[in-house]
Parts: structure tokens; C-alpha cells; sequence
């Protein structure tokens, strides 16, 4: 991702997404004006799970830290002992996460979010086949359902050999589920 688009993203969350505390923003400012610090920038989440991570968390959720440092296995609530480190180590790599309501519907967020390779999203899904599973089987039902409503309306037109044809269909349907079940 490039050192643009972040610095375009912190611009929109800072003017868009209300924190509780002065010093965050300040904090974020100053990422966003150094394209040094930029440069190692990852947006990601759960970057508790990353050697360097910071947490920013908006006003949003009052029981929530406004921001977190976590780095090898420490946690740091500190503004001054987080904005040290930041500026300290500005060439090694800092991983970001934001937390805000609504953030898989912000595309800003959306655009600039990697995966964290330290906790990956395919990591999070334990067996695929249980997803593919999981999808094979609404798609029966929403075929089921279709075809439950395409039968009741060749009954409403009294067209007997559509409905014949739509049952059948619906039977066999029926009859590959109850054998998958086994």
C-alpha cells in the first residue's frame, strides 16, 4: 500500500471518526505528515497479534482504550510512551488497526486494510470444506424456496405439467440432502 493512499486514509478517519482523546489525534497527525513512518505503515486488524502494534479506538466505544501500543507482549496506554516509540523506531515496520463502527462499510478503511501476516484472515476460517459446506447448503435451500414458489404458481395457473416437472425437481432436491445428511 502506498505511502498516498494511507496518509489519504488517516486525512478521512481523522476528519470522519470522533476520538476520545486530543492526543490521539495528534499522534495520528504526526504519521500522517512523515512519509518515513508511512512507509512501514500497515493498516490491519488485530495488530495486538503483530511485534508493533497500535490500537486506535473511536469515541465510539467509551470502555475502550482510545489507543493501545502492544509490542512483544507489552501493552502500552501511555500517549507520551506510544508517540516516543513512534517517533523512535520510524523505520521499523508499525502495524495499525482501527476500531470504529461500521468499518467493513467504510471503503477509505477498506482500501487501504491489509492482511496481517502475523494473524492471517484464511487462519481464521479452521476448515474450508466446512465453509463450502455451510454455503452448498443455503444454496439448496434458496433453490428449495424458489422452486416451493414456482410451484405454487403453476398451481395458481393450473399448469399441471410445469407443476409435475417443478415437484419432481423439488423431490430430488429433497432426496440429495437426506443422503449428504448421512
Amino acid at each position: 500500500m502506498g505511502v498516498k493512499q494511507k496518509r489519504e486514509f488517516l486525512d478521512w478517519f481523522l476528519k470522519t471518526i470522533p476520538v476520545s482523546s486530543r492526543e490521539v489525534l495528534w499522534i495520528l497527525n504526526y504519521i500522517a505528515n512523515h512519509d518515513t513512518i508511512l512507509d512501514y505503515v500497515q493498516i490491519v486488524e488485530q495488530a495486538k497479534k503483530t511485534p508493533r502494534g497500535i490500537i486506535i479506538t473511536s469515541s465510539d466505544f467509551p470502555n475502550e482504550q482510545p489507543i493501545a501500543l502492544y509490542k512483544e507482549d507489552l501493552e502500552f496506554h501511555d500517549v507520551n510512551q506510544i508517540f516516543h516509540e513512534i517517533r523512535m523506531h520510524s523505520e521499523s515496520q508499525l502495524f495499525l488497526e482501527f476500531q470504529f463502527p461500521n468499518s467493513w462499510k467504510a471503503s477509505p478503511y477498506l482500501m487501504v486494510l491489509e492482511d496481517n501476516p502475523f494473524a492471517p484472515w484464511n487462519k481464521e476460517v479452521e476448515d474450508s470444506k466446512e465453509v463450502d459446506s455451510f454455503f452448498a447448503q443455503e444454496e439448496q435451500e434458496a433453490k428449495k424456496k424458489m422452486l416451493a414458489a414456482q410451484i405454487d404458481q403453476a398451481l395458481e395457473a393450473q399448469d399441471e405439467e410445469l407443476f409435475v416437472a417443478l415437484s419432481k425437481e423439488l423431490s430430488e432436491l429433497n432426496q440429495q440432502r437426506e443422503t449428504q445428511k448421512r
